[in-house]
């Protein structure tokens, strides 16, 4: 089985909370989080849909380096819920997605014990057969 990756690096929105308030502010990944970072916060990304011949061709998301992560909901639909201790996994997509769409990620700290090195590993696999 081949495989083609589209690296979702650049341009994530970050959500954190602050002082009784969220901050949003742009992340790259992957990231090194800081020290002291250890309320939930959620990642957004867009991203359009990748041209796929879906009579040969497969998608799915792929994410690894990702402790704490705890849902991944995309176009506002839960797609997984990530048990504690999983840093890594790989979901099949449907086939037929809009051609553009919303990825978010919803993450907690508090799985993290020491602060991870870089976090974050996010990409969209093609799989040929």
């Amino acid at each position: 089985m081949l495989e083609h990756l589209i690296q979702l690096r650049r341009a994530w929105e970050g959500e954190f909370p602050e002082g009784g308030s969220l901050i949003r502010r742009r992340v790259d990944l992957p990231t090194q989080w800081p020290t002291g970072l250890d309320a939930p916060f959620r990642l957004t990304r867009a991203f359009q849909r990748p041209p796929i011949d879906p009579g040969r061709e497969r998608l799915a998301l792929r994410l690894g380096s990702v402790p704490g992560l705890r849902s991944i909901r995309l176009n506002e639909w839960e797609i997984a819920r990530v048990a504690e201790g999983i840093s890594g996994l790989t979901i099949d997509l449907p086939d037929l997605l809009p051609p553009r769409n919303r990825l978010v990620l919803d993450v907690d700290p508090s799985d993290w014990g020491e602060p991870p090195g870089l976090w974050g590993e996010v990409a969209l696999v093609i799989r040929s057969d």
